[in-house]
């Protein structure tokens, strides 16, 4: 986890080497999501950046569709949760960002 400053404000970063269903396909990406605010109130947006390492760029392109549909899932999932609960997580990635 990594932040940076914007114009707009503070956005963050994760990134990780992931490894796509199905395992047997030898499928690897780097992954980045950078979560941004934008210039109206309280919207930020997200940006992937993927790259293959390893497999076939057809069965790369498949099975990121799984990959972003999951991605998709959480960030609805996201959405339903109250202002007290955001707050907590929010809260909980600051202090990861400080132990950093």
């Amino acid at each position: 986890l990594q932040s940076f400053a914007t114009p707009q404000g503070t956005a963050y970063a994760i990134e990780s080497k992931v490894w796509l269903a199905p395992l047997d396909l030898g499928v690897s990406q780097h992954a980045v999501l950078c979560i941004r605010p934008e210039e109206q109130v309280d919207i930020h947006g997200l940006v992937f950046y993927l790259r293959c390492l390893s497999g076939d760029n057809d069965s790369w392109r498949r099975a990121n569709r799984s990959f972003l549909q999951a991605i998709r899932k959480e960030l609805l999932i996201w959405n339903t949760l109250k202002a007290a609960e955001r707050s907590t997580f929010q809260q909980r990635a600051e202090e990861e960002l400080q132990r950093q």
